[in-house]
């Protein structure tokens, strides 16, 4: 019970610290590595995260019929979204320049 109280309250910073340290990183790593190769190995990091997750949690299980109309446009989304930005900062757009672009076109 403290633990998940605790968890509903760290949760929207530790996004907000990830999220946001995704755009530095990229700009560091994309000088020595390909963007896309970079951005694979950061999403299977992900990945591994979230099953380790998911082990401990024991979330109920979305239903199952759901389950692949909503994975696709995840995976488009990050895949456009991500990698695009990626393959932005590797051509020497700014960082900082990226992410504001992105906030604005939420709107």
């Amino acid at each position: 019970m403290i633990f998940e109280k605790l968890a509903a309250r760290a949760a929207p910073a530790i996004f907000v610290v990830l999220w946001s340290t995704g755009f530095v990183a990229t700009k560091y790593v994309v000088h020595n590595a390909d963007p896309l190769t970079y951005l694979a190995i950061r999403m299977a990091l992900v990945v591994a995260l979230m099953a380790v997750i998911v082990v401990i949690a024991r979330p109920r299980c979305p239903i199952a019929s759901a389950s692949p109309i909503a994975r696709w446009p995840g995976i488009l989304v990050h895949g456009f979204y991500l990698g695009g930005t990626a393959i932005a900062i590797a051509h020497s757009i700014p960082a900082g320049l990226s992410a504001l672009i992105l906030a604005c076109s939420r709107f």
